[in-house]
């Protein structure tokens, strides 16, 4: 910086200087009267340096997260929001009804529904048909017709099927009532009342052996 000094004398010195902390690096010596001019360079210096800058302002700290009640817990979600978690309240797995059927173990080879109901079809024919077949050739009523359709109906439906269910149970137990139906036409040519009870016993035997 360039800098003017009038010394006591009258005479005027200017010179260049770059000031070391506020303050000339050198002694300056009037060139008339060899007067130490460097208090009055100091002086003039510290005038012409730039006001000090103040400090950048800085923003007051955050306050406190509010205190989180008793039984609760925080957790941070992905935008970064508090999430406030309950240990005690349930979870959706916990109140959720277990699905049909968990408690049953699965059978080793799987359960096939489809060829259940194919097997309870033809167990519910075969027993038909050899029923009829015995009354034809041997002139003969068996007195057990809903038990055996029923037994046959419900036993291939759980052999084929590898396995049984209620499912399966009602619809072996369905076949094995038109089955027994079908007997007791086929041999009385009509259904009498009192069979009624051979249809609902075929029913209940097709429906638990299918289901169980």
């Amino acid at each position: 910086m360039e800098l003017k000094v009038v010394c006591q004398c009258g005479q005027k010195i200017k010179f260049d200087v770059e000031p070391v902390g506020g303050r000339m690096p050198f002694t300056l010596i009037c060139p008339v009267c060899n007067a130490d001019g460097t208090a009055t360079a100091n002086a003039l210096l510290a005038q012409s340096a730039p006001p000090p800058v103040a400090p950048a302002f800085a923003p007051p700290p955050p306050p406190p997260a509010p205190p989180v009640a008793a039984g609760l817990k925080l957790n941070r979600t992905a935008e970064g929001a508090p999430e406030l978690i309950s240990p005690l309240a349930p979870s959706a797995l916990a109140i959720a009804p277990p699905p049909i059927g968990a408690g049953r173990p699965a059978p080793a080879g799987g359960f096939n529904l489809g060829l259940g109901i194919l097997g309870a079809f033809l167990g519910a024919a075969a027993g038909a048909g050899l029923l009829l077949a015995f009354n034809a050739f041997a002139g003969f009523r068996f007195p057990l017709t809903g038990i055996i359709v029923g037994l046959l109906s419900g036993w291939l439906a759980r052999l084929l099927g590898k396995g049984g269910d209620s499912k399966l149970g009602f619809i072996a137990g369905a076949f094995a009532a038109l089955g027994t139906t079908a007997t007791l036409y086929g041999i009385y040519g009509e259904i009498p009342p009192i069979t009624i009870i051979s249809i609902i016993i075929s029913i209940s035997s097709g429906y638990r052996i299918a289901a169980r």
